[in-house]
């Protein structure tokens, strides 16, 4: 679950933007904290619903 926190997504979308010139991938990485912390609740959301 460390691996699952906000920084770490921050940088591989930063990166995943960075990899090309279009409007698509230039919005992933503008966005990207906002995403990370989408991906990191659904993850949690997922890992409880296990649990229970």
């Amino acid at each position: 679950m460390w691996l699952i926190n906000p920084f770490a997504f921050k940088i591989l979308l930063n990166l995943v933007g960075k990899m090309s010139t279009s409007a698509f991938w230039n919005g992933i990485a503008c966005s990207n904290m906002s995403l990370g912390a989408l991906i990191i609740f659904l993850v949690w959301m997922l890992i409880l619903l296990r649990r229970g």
